[in-house]
């Protein structure tokens, strides 16, 4: 037939356990049958997958413009890479910039990789491109955000070797999709006090929703 145009969609409702707690594999089912980043994560939203915090994250990234571009892949693979120590790592996931100006940009997903390794790649998709020119207020503003609290753990003196070497204090782009999907990255952040473009001190709920201006990029 011609002029009728087609959604990708999973074949039959997958089941799940508990919807705020998905295993991993649990994640890959609700995810397969959709090859666009934005439909499986309004999907994800309408069924209610994913703790309240993540909900919170998965609505605002609709409103991204570069999410509905984005193309994503389940690819039930064991992908491995390694550290600069050359210890070897299991991939959850990972997001590839377009290589031509014409071609998507794409989230995959790899085994064992959970509901939140799927949120943290989507906020790359959301972000990595306007991070990457950095021009934006909020660019420029969540780049602040993360040197503030890097700056603040590295000058801790009770700040352990784990919070050094939390995987969002990588670079801007680790830290703002670490901050919004990954629960021990945001104690540790809710344990230092930020002060705002005001100069008034924030605190937890305060400078997430700070690092949420991801919708004004």
């Amino acid at each position: 037939m011609t002029g009728v145009q087609t959604c990708a969609l999973p074949i039959s409702e997958p089941v799940v356990a508990d919807k705020e707690n998905l295993t991993w594999e649990e994640t890959h089912e609700v995810l397969t049958g959709f090859d666009n980043l934005h439909d499986a994560i309004q999907n994800a939203v309408d069924k209610g997958y994913g703790s309240k915090p993540l909900q919170e994250v998965l609505k605002m990234l609709l409103k991204s413009g570069l999410v509905k571009t984005a193309k994503l892949q389940i690819t039930r693979e064991d992908v491995f890479g390694f550290n600069d120590n050359g210890n070897r790592f299991r991939i959850l996931g990972e997001y590839y910039q377009a290589d031509q100006p014409w071609s998507p940009h794409t989230v995959k997903m790899h085994n064992e990789g959970a509901f939140e390794d799927f949120v943290h790649e989507a906020v790359h998709a959301a972000a990595h491109k306007i991070l990457e020119d950095g021009k934006s207020a909020a660019a420029k503003s969540l780049v602040n955000l993360y040197e503030e609290f890097q700056n603040k753990v590295q000058k801790d003196p009770n700040a352990t070797l784990r919070d050094l070497k939390q995987y969002g204090f990588k670079d801007v782009h680790e830290f703002l999709s670490e901050a919004l999907s990954n629960r021990e990255f945001q104690r540790l952040l809710d344990l230092y006090q930020y002060k705002g473009p005001t100069g008034k001190v924030m605190r937890s709920e305060e400078h997430t929703s700070e690092l949420q201006s991801l919708r004004h990029l």
